[in-house]
């Protein structure tokens, strides 16, 4: 199988979905959950080229300094969870 076309996303300083630039990406160790992720790849790929990652974000307006993106190269990438955004089943993650 060939490799395909890689596109950057994202990179530290970019503009992030819902305010703030993006920070750190790589690795995030995700301590006190249900289940013990440490070493979590923080970027996602499936058979679509639709991605997903988490990342830090700097000077968001809602204070959020972790976020999920989901997208794919040619769209907008879309913010689907923030730290402290209310969950749908009530609740909020981590400030």
């Amino acid at each position: 199988m060939g490799r395909g076309t890689q596109t950057v996303l994202a990179t530290s300083g970019m503009a992030a979905p819902g305010g703030g630039t993006y920070g750190d990406f790589g690795t995030f160790n995700l301590p006190n959950t249900a289940t013990d992720f440490t070493d979590y790849n923080a970027v996602q790929l499936n058979n679509s080229g639709k991605v997903s990652f988490l990342a830090f974000v700097n000077g968001a307006p809602d204070s959020a300094t972790a976020i999920v993106v989901t997208g794919s190269a040619g769209a907008t990438l879309t913010s689907i969870a923030r730290n402290g955004q209310a969950a749908a089943a009530g609740g909020t993650g981590p400030a």
